[in-house]
């Protein structure tokens, strides 16, 4: 997969995380970030939203 490609899978599972967050489904929230890290690990932020989500 190209970066390109990468980086744009994970800007979806990304909006799904945000998505699923804003509704209080934070496993949801959770399940849909990790997919956006194993997409593109060079995100720094999503480890973060991830954690937030585990708070």
């Amino acid at each position: 997969m190209d970066i390109g490609t990468k980086r744009s899978t994970a800007q979806s599972f990304k909006d799904g995380g945000n998505e699923a967050f804003k509704k209080a489904n934070l496993q949801a929230a959770v399940e849909q970030y990790t997919s956006a890290i194993k997409a593109d690990a060079s995100d720094r932020v999503l480890p973060c939203n991830q954690a937030f989500a585990r708070l």
